[in-house]
C-alpha cells in the first residue's frame, strides 16, 4: 500500500481530470477567429503532476530540482502547443483551419495567489496551484464571402477533461463591444463522440484584401519573455462531480484502515492468536479486508491525482 502511494504520475498532461478546462472560440472581425482554452488544476498534488512529468523530464521542472524557470516554461509551453494542436480542431465550412500560438497572450500563476509570475527568479512548486491560459489564433488567407460561415470545433480523441460541454465549450462574438455569447449554437455528440460545438459566423461584408492583414508567425524557440495583460476571463466552473478533494481524502483513509485491519485479522490468524476453530476463516475475512482496502485506496489515488487511470 505504501508502494501505491508513492507511485509516480505516470502521465503529464493538461487534457485530463486534474484539470478543470473552460475554452472559447471568438469571432473577433470578419476575418480573424481566435481560440481560448484554460486549464485550473484542481490542487497542489494535480499540479505536481504537471511540475514533475512522472519523474521522467516531461513536466514543467525538467531538471527535477523543485523550482520553475524562465527556460523551463518556455520549453514546457511548446511541448503543450505540439499536444493541444494535436487534440482539438475547428473547422469552417467543413475545412480544417490551421492557428497559430498566440505565445504573448499565455498565462502561468498560481491560483491560490493570482497575478503574473516573470519567472525573473525560479519559482519553488511545493505549494503552488497552476492556471494555465493557451491563446491561438486564425486569419482568414482571403476575405470571407458575405454570408453565413459554419464553424465546428471538437476534439479529436476521448477527452476525461469534459464534463459539461454548454459551460466548456463556448462561442463568443467579440465585434461589438461589450462581446455577446451567441446563443445559436448546438453540441452534436451522435454516437456518443466528444460534442462538437457548431455555430455561425455571420460576415455582412467581406473586407477589402488591403484591410487582411499578413500573418507572419514567429518560430516558437523565438519566445520572448511572457507579459500578462488582463485579458478576458473564461467563466471559473465549479468543480465536476468527484473531483473534490474531501471524499478523495475519506476514501484514502478508509482504504489504509481496511487494509491495515485485514492485515491484523490475517497475523492474527497465522500465529494462532485468532478465534478457536475459525482460524481459517479469520484468515479468509483478513485477506477479503486487504482486496478492499486496496480498490479503495486506488480509487482514491487516481482521484487526487497521484496516478492515472489511463
Amino acid at each position: 500500500m505504501l508502494a501505491i502511494l508513492l507511485a509516480p504520475v505516470a502521465v503529464a498532461h493538461p487534457l485530463d481530470d486534474r484539470a478543470q478546462m473552460a475554452s472559447e472560440v471568438v469571432i473577433d472581425s470578419d476575418y480573424r477567429l481566435e481560440y481560448v482554452i484554460d486549464f485550473r488544476y484542481v490542487s497542489v498534488l494535480a499540479s505536481y503532476s504537471e511540475f514533475s512529468g512522472g519523474g521522467m523530464g516531461r513536466g514543467l521542472d525538467a531538471d527535477d530540482d523543485g523550482f520553475v524557470s524562465h527556460a523551463e516554461l518556455k520549453r514546457r509551453y511548446n511541448d503543450l502547443v505540439d499536444q493541444l494542436t494535436m487534440a482539438f480542431g475547428i473547422e469552417v465550412d467543413g475545412r480544417m483551419i490551421t492557428l497559430e500560438p498566440d505565445f504573448d497572450r499565455f498565462q502561468f500563476e498560481n491560483m491560490d495567489a493570482p497575478g503574473a509570475i516573470d519567472l525573473a527568479e525560479p519559482v519553488p512548486i511545493d505549494s503552488f496551484r497552476i492556471h494555465y491560459r493557451f491563446v491561438f489564433y486564425w486569419n482568414a488567407p482571403r476575405p470571407l464571402e458575405a454570408g453565413s460561415h459554419e464553424v465546428t470545433y471538437f476534439f479529436n480523441q476521448q477527452q476525461s477533461v469534459i464534463h459539461t460541454p454548454s459551460e466548456q465549450m463556448i462561442a463568443f462574438d467579440a465585434r461589438s463591444t461589450p462581446r455577446v455569447r451567441i446563443a445559436d449554437v448546438t453540441y452534436d455528440d451522435g454516437m456518443g463522440a466528444i460534442p462538437r460545438l457548431v455555430f455561425h459566423w455571420t460576415v455582412d461584408k467581406p473586407p477589402r484584401p488591403e484591410e487582411v492583414p499578413t500573418v507572419v508567425t514567429p518560430p516558437p524557440i523565438n519566445i520572448e519573455p511572457i507579459d500578462h495583460p488582463d485579458d478576458k476571463p473564461v467563466t471559473e466552473l465549479p468543480s465536476p462531480t468527484g473531483m473534490g478533494e474531501l471524499p478523495a481524502w475519506v476514501a484514502l483513509f478508509v482504504g489504509v484502515g481496511l487494509g491495515l485491519g485485514g492485515l491484523i485479522k490475517c497475523a492474527l490468524a497465522i500465529t494462532g492468536r485468532g478465534a478457536v476453530g475459525g482460524r481459517n476463516r479469520e484468515f479468509l475475512m483478513g485477506c477479503l479486508f486487504v482486496l478492499a482496502g486496496v480498490a479503495v485506496l486506488l480509487g482514491a489515488v487516481v482521484r487526487i491525482g497521484l496516478i492515472s487511470p489511463f
